[in-house]
């Protein structure tokens, strides 16, 4: 009975792991596109400016959501 629930909680952490993996993955597509605007001379300061604080709240709530995630299952 031990070893069952060691393996569903090792399956648990495994299918979170990958959520979480994803999610970095959609992050790291974000900050890319974040970077091309920085490049780019279509935007003003201001709007850069909101780009960049949009970009930073997703991020810490995306972190808030993962480290939800981890202490649910430890």
């Amino acid at each position: 009975m031990e070893l069952l629930k060691v393996r569903n909680m090792i399956n648990m952490c495994q299918e979170k792991l990958i959520e979480i993996k994803e999610q970095e993955a959609k992050v790291n597509r974000l900050q890319l596109e974040l970077e091309h605007m920085y490049l780019s001379s279509d935007l003003s300061t201001s709007q850069l400016k909101k780009a960049n604080d949009a970009f930073e709240t997703f991020a810490k709530d995306a972190y808030s959501t993962w480290l939800e995630l981890l202490a649910v299952h430890t």
